[in-house]
């Protein structure tokens, strides 16, 4: 608590809708890229993208020198283990940026664990794939016992010592290299769309409703979960005490991407029909064109033009229509 305090009173711009950045008139054919921080249900997210979008790329980052605003202008979906710092300029002002973040407990065990199961029998080739340090890490990981507080005290100084920084302040990391927290914050506010891991389903539907062709809600199962937690007890007060300074901006960071995210699914809850606003702009050469919407979400209105109580053709309000934004009736 003392260090939520600490970090937490930062003045920062609010999130909210009226910041999109991205021009819906190109929603037809949406670029996405998706910031994959680790172990926050990335994989799953990848696999949800993908799965809508043929033309992906996930792990961008592979691509090391290479990788430049022309070669991601190739994909309509892309992702990678990249940072704010490092990716965001060679983003156009109409790509969909999207991030995720996880309860920040979570996350560093299940990031420790990930690194530490290196060591185990059966994971050899996974094992040699990885960087020398990596692998000189997880096998100092295997001599400790992350049931004690004090193994993951002299882990975290022990990393401290060979200057590996990386464990410290994952999430924050993917905001700024330099873990600035007021930096952080500032680079969150930029993005068009915060998840946090616990709210998958919610979030793979607002997704939907966005972006996915069909308009099918695909429900996504958890991939690339590691079982094995070799120790660690999150429930532990002295465990989460010795983990602390693993994640202290991580933790301030986490609790405003969780606001922004309720912010967003409160934004995409079903309307009613009595929460429907809109008008009919012209009826000619057998066409009615108009506009609707609910006035208090932006989940999109489903249509059906009826005769005698007869269902005659069923549509959706999903076109963009830049004079409703440009008239504040509609902010995206």
């Amino acid at each position: 608590q003392e260090h939520y305090q600490k970090h937490g009173m930062i003045e920062g711009r609010k999130w909210s809708f009226s910041r999109l950045r991205y021009d819906r008139a190109t929603a037809e054919n949406p670029q996405i890229f998706y910031f994959h921080t680790p172990k926050t249900a990335g994989t799953s997210i990848n696999s949800y993208f993908t799965s809508c979008f043929r033309n992906s790329i996930t792990h961008a980052e592979s691509q090391g020198d290479r990788l430049s605003e022309d070669f991601l202008a190739r994909y309509q979906y892309a992702s990678g283990h990249l940072s704010h710092s490092r990716i965001s300029r060679m983003l156009g002002h109409n790509w969909v940026k999207i991030i995720s973040f996880r309860e920040p407990y979570s996350q560093v065990i299940s990031h420790l664990a990930w690194v530490r199961r290196l060591a185990d029998k059966g994971e050899e080739r996974r094992f040699k794939s990885h960087p020398k340090k990596f692998q000189n890490i997880a096998l100092k990981m295997k001599k400790m016992d992350f049931s004690n507080a004090a193994d993951l005290h002299d882990l975290a100084e022990w990393l401290k010592s060979i200057n590996f920084n990386y464990f410290f302040n994952t999430q924050t990391i993917y905001l700024d290299s330099n873990k600035n927290l007021s930096v952080a914050l500032e680079n969150l506010y930029n993005f068009d769309f915060v998840v946090i891991s616990e709210e998958m389903d919610t979030f793979f539907q607002i997704m939907n409703a966005e972006f996915s062709p069909d308009n099918v809600y695909r429900k996504t199962a958890w991939e690339n979960i590691n079982e094995k937690k070799y120790g660690f007890d999150i429930e532990n007060k002295e465990t989460r005490l010795a983990l602390l300074p693993f994640i202290e901006k991580d933790i301030v960071v986490y609790s405003e991407a969780k606001r922004i995210f309720n912010t967003l699914a409160h934004e995409y809850e079903k309307g009613s029909r009595d929460d429907i606003m809109g008008g009919v702009d012209d009826i000619s050469l057998g066409v009615i064109n108009g506009w609707c919407r609910f006035k208090s979400s932006l989940k999109k209105v489903d249509l059906e033009l009826r005769k005698d109580g007869v269902i005659l053709a069923k549509s959706q309000a999903n076109l963009f229509r830049a004079a409703l934004k440009e008239k504040g009736i509609h902010p995206t």
